[in-house]
């Protein structure tokens, strides 16, 4: 199905890797999560993996959205329009996802898995 692609103006990536993490804790015995994730949530697992290597025994990352935190600024896919970052996607019904410049921005800082 298609996502609306428009994320909440307050969405933080901290608050998402908080979210991620705290639905790992919920579900996963130690060393026996394998985590499947796709577009942008490519981010949160490799983060997870790299912060908690005794919970994630493994990932399968599908169409990573990477070019929106790597040469993003050569991409026709992504653009930058006022505060929010777009990212062009054909699984979003409006044709793009939405997320603050900040998100980025947040992402960049903690550095790149």
């Amino acid at each position: 199905g298609k996502v609306s692609g428009v994320m909440h103006r307050d969405c933080t990536f901290s608050g998402m890797l908080a979210d991620a993490g705290a639905a790992l804790d919920a579900v996963v015995d130690a060393g026996s999560a394998v985590l499947v994730a796709s577009s942008l949530g490519c981010l949160f697992a490799c983060h997870l993996a790299q912060e908690r290597p005794n919970d994630v025994q493994g990932l399968l990352l599908v169409a990573p959205a990477v070019e929106a935190f790597t040469g993003w600024s050569s991409s026709s896919r992504c653009t930058v329009s006022g505060d929010r970052l777009v990212l062009a996607s054909e699984y979003a019904s409006t044709g793009r996802y939405e997320l603050p410049l900040s998100f980025r921005h947040e992402v960049l800082a903690a550095g790149l898995p």
